[in-house]
């Protein structure tokens, strides 16, 4: 069944699923949105992970692409993720997720959408409602439907669920965790994210803060990771920006339609109002940047970063930025100062 179609895809992705889902939960234009994610190996047989937003609350239209294979409400160009499916990557870790929403802004309770998928013995109660005089119905039940095409409504959702609603988180994702290689799994996923050398949240741009906690035998890992944005230029389609992210990294951001000479010109700018006079190509060995997947360190004196014109990433080669790279107007540049990220390969002029 479906569990076994997305499993190729998405093993080892649940934690970025749902990260990228929580993100575009948040409206189009937000930069204000935050994101908590929790694993607590101490709760539950083997731990319990949660992802929380402060989005939009969760409605009918959220309910019915949830229990749709492939099927999402999300335009192509709406956010990060929108193939669908995403959310079922849930089953390498959960064998029934739960969802915990408020009915309405502004609410400081879970009392909306309240419900988890089925587990294996729903499907006995399911067999005897739909067809009780059927012998093995609900074995042919448990091959054959997926447990998230079987939701089942909650009358309240648990104190813990409850806690995230107080600070204003509107939805909550609740995994159970299903075994000790699904907590092994989790804790893998939260690890990468709190490893502090790969900026995860460049790309979030709906966000200005993602909080990560991870209880395991008695002690507690915390981390904030805070980003925020500054318009330096915005004229004629053409908008520069500088992104602080974790207080410490900062980028400028040319987006926009404009041709070569126009984007260098508003960069240099750009960088003289932020008040760092660095030269793009000399930032050397702190302008350092790294490959997120080799882990590979990139030559001294800066790094740059490209993304369609609609924001999402498609990251490539390592590669150096230098004063004759040609910035295109379909793919904004990024000019890393400080810190590490991560970049597809610049083209020179000569």
């Amino acid at each position: 069944m479906a569990e076994t179609i997305i499993a190729p895809e998405y093993e080892g992705r649940v934690l970025i699923e749902l990260l990228q889902n929580a993100h575009d939960a948040h409206p189009a234009r937000a930069t204000d949105g935050r994101i908590e994610i929790r694993l607590d190996e101490e709760e539950g047989e083997f731990g319990t992970l949660y992802v929380a937003n402060r989005g939009k609350p969760f409605g009918g239209k959220n309910f019915k692409d949830l229990c749709s294979i492939a099927l999402s409400s999300k335009r192509a160009d709406a956010g990060i993720g929108h193939k669908g499916v995403g959310f079922k990557s849930v089953l390498h870790l959960c064998d029934a997720p739960e969802v915990y929403s408020v009915a309405r802004e502004g609410s400081r309770l879970l009392d909306g959408f309240t419900f988890r998928f089925a587990r294996l013995d729903d499907y006995d109660a399911l067999a005897r409602e739909v067809a009780p005089e059927r012998a093995g119905f609900a074995d042919y039940l448990r091959e054959n439907l997926l447990t998230l095409k079987v939701p089942v409504f909650l009358e309240e959702a648990p104190k813990t669920v409850q806690g995230f609603a107080r600070p204003g988180f509107v939805t909550v994702i609740r995994l159970p965790l299903k075994s000790t290689d699904a907590r092994s799994a989790a804790g893998a996923q939260v690890r990468e994210l709190m490893d502090d050398s790969i900026p995860f949240e460049l790309f979030l741009d709906r966000l200005e803060r993602v909080r990560l906690e991870w209880r395991a035998a008695g002690e507690t890992r915390r981390r904030t990771y805070d980003r925020q944005v500054e318009v330096l230029h915005h004229a004629r389609g053409l908008k520069v920006q500088q992104i602080t992210l974790r207080r410490r990294m900062r980028l400028i951001v040319v987006c926009g339609e404009a041709d070569p000479d126009r984007a260098r010109e508003a960069l240099a700018a750009s960088i003289e109002k932020s008040g760092d006079a660095t030269r793009l190509d000399g930032l050397g060995e702190e302008g350092r940047g790294a490959d997120r997947r080799t882990g590979r360190r990139s030559p001294a004196g800066g790094a740059a970063v490209h993304l369609p014109a609609d924001g999402r990433a498609d990251p490539g080669p390592r590669a150096r930025l230098c004063p004759r790279t040609v910035l295109r107007g379909d793919e904004p540049s990024f000019v890393q100062r400080g810190g590490a990220v991560e970049r597809p390969a610049a083209r020179h002029s000569g």
